[in-house]
């Protein structure tokens, strides 16, 4: 008799993962999944997965997906405002194995300094008390669970008998609350923590998950260290968003260049990722320094510049007004361009063809230029030199600090390797990347290598078949 799984997606990139990988599928051979998204991605999710998927509207409102209403029915009275500060607790705590982590310490640092109510200053209060007390981050663990007492999905629950709950994150957001609907109903949860950052400076699950999936040996560490994980429930599979990466042969230069509308003589082409909108400042500042360089004949003859918008800026209509308004100053040429993610919003979440297309830019870019990124990654795959750009501030929730106080773990680790070029300023941009273009080597070969094995320790190219087969294996044994 088959068994089911019940896989509660909610954010687009997450969607994207499980399900332009292939992950699902090959998981639907083995399992009956019943997959639970916002209503907003109901018919394209429908018609994209094969009919043995059942496609299902999850019934805890996000923010994440903007034709959601935000936790109608769900946030009312004691329970609901308690909920609210244990989700706060939880964002500034971590566990202690591995020492104090650094994310943890700038974040509530951070948060102290906003502190203007006596309710904040009880949450920093806690939430350091708890990165000391393993039992007390036990307690609170419980008490979410007696803060959520909502079964929207009963009778899923009742009808398919799922033996393992999937989420993309250990509690973030909805996660917590679906985690917690699980928990009462008996059913165990795995955490795929597809990403760099979620092991280190995401906070700390309410709800303590049986399995977690990660990226590498050192997420794993990070998972054991800060979020309380046994060495045995956290296994180590790769990074399946990155596959193609490893397997795509791409395509030939000449058509790249036409591509992109860039001279045919290009000798160098410089990746420009303009990234996420909370470096909004410091993308214009990029953006501007480049597009007057060029311009201004300050870097080398044949050098195009290619930019990039983070898709997330389909979210920030304000913003990425802002950023056209720059590309519109400049007249048109055939020494740089302007690559929007194809189709943005909702839709951009589910096209793989992008992804393809990200892989010929690093395979055929000279240099990356991008600020405390993943992309420091991604162009090592491809050997493609690094500028990291710690100028212009970083403005979130979490923060409002210059980039270069941005001390958090995850950036730690990938600086360790000392694989990128930083920059400080402005003229440090220009004139470093007018060097490396005319040099066309930074000596950071090796650097670059070692970052890669480092992160990408398993499975290069073979990591969703790996995720299949472990969450599969997850489900046989429940």
């Amino acid at each position: 008799m088959r068994k089911s799984v019940i896989l509660s997606l909610y954010r687009p990139l997450d969607i994207r993962l499980m399900v332009a990988t292939g992950i699902v599928e090959r998981i639907a051979e083995a399992a009956d999944i019943i997959l639970l998204v916002p209503k907003v991605y109901l018919t394209e999710l429908r018609q994209r997965v094969s009919g043995t998927v059942r496609v299902e509207a999850l019934r805890f409102p996000t923010s994440k997906v903007r034709s959601d209403d935000l936790y109608v029915g769900f946030t009312g009275g004691w329970r609901g405002y308690l909920r609210d500060r244990l989700a706060a607790i939880a964002e500034l705590t971590y566990g202690n194995r591995g020492g104090a982590n650094e994310s943890g310490v700038l974040v509530r640092a951070e948060y102290l300094r906003r502190a203007n109510r006596p309710h904040m200053l009880a949450v920093w209060a806690i939430a350091n008390l708890a990165c000391r007390s393993r039992t007390l981050r036990r307690l609170l663990q419980q008490m979410w669970l007696w803060t959520c007492p909502f079964r929207p999905h009963a009778d899923l629950y009742s009808e398919t008998q799922p033996v393992l709950l999937v989420t993309a994150s250990a509690g973030l957001g909805v996660d917590g609350m679906v985690m917690a609907e699980a928990a009462a109903q008996g059913c165990p949860t795995a955490v795929v923590v597809q990403s760099w950052d979620k092991t280190s400076t995401k906070g700390y699950p309410p709800v303590a998950p049986a399995h977690m999936l990660v990226w590498s040996d050192r997420t794993a560490e990070e998972a054991v260290a800060y979020l309380d994980m046994r060495p045995d429930q956290v296994h180590i599979v790769g990074a399946p968003v990155w596959d193609h990466y490893f397997r795509d042969p791409g395509i030939e230069r000449a058509q790249f260049l036409r591509e992109f509308d860039l001279a045919a003589d290009t000798r160098s082409v410089v990746y420009v990722s303009i990234g996420y909108p909370a470096h909004h400042e410091g993308n214009l500042a990029i953006t501007e320094t480049l597009l007057d360089a060029l311009t201004r004949g300050d870097l080398p003859a044949g050098t195009a510049l290619l930019f990039r918008l983070h898709p997330v800026y389909f979210e920030f209509e304000a913003e990425r007004r802002d950023l056209m308004r720059v590309f519109e100053r400049y007249l048109p040429s055939d020494r740089w361009h302007v690559d929007i993610p194809s189709g943005g919003g909702n839709s951009y979440f589910l096209d793989d063809k992008d992804g393809q297309k990200l892989a010929n830019i690093f395979r055929h870019s000279t240099i990356c230029v991008q600020a405390s990124s993943t992309q420091m990654i991604e162009a090592a795959i491809f050997d493609c030199m690094v500028i990291d750009v710690a100028f212009g501030r970083w403005h979130n929730k979490y923060f409002d600090l210059d980039i270069s106080d941005l001390d958090l773990t995850h950036l730690r680790r990938v600086g360790s390797a000392d694989a990128a070029n930083r920059v400080n300023s402005r003229q440090d941009l220009v004139d470093t990347l007018a060097d490396l273009v005319q040099r066309e080597d930074d000596g950071r070969r090796d650097r670059r290598r070692a970052l890669v094995a480092q992160e990408l320790s398993v499975n290069r190219g073979d990591a969703a078949k790996a995720m299949a087969d472990k969450l599969v294996e997850l489900i046989h044994a429940g």
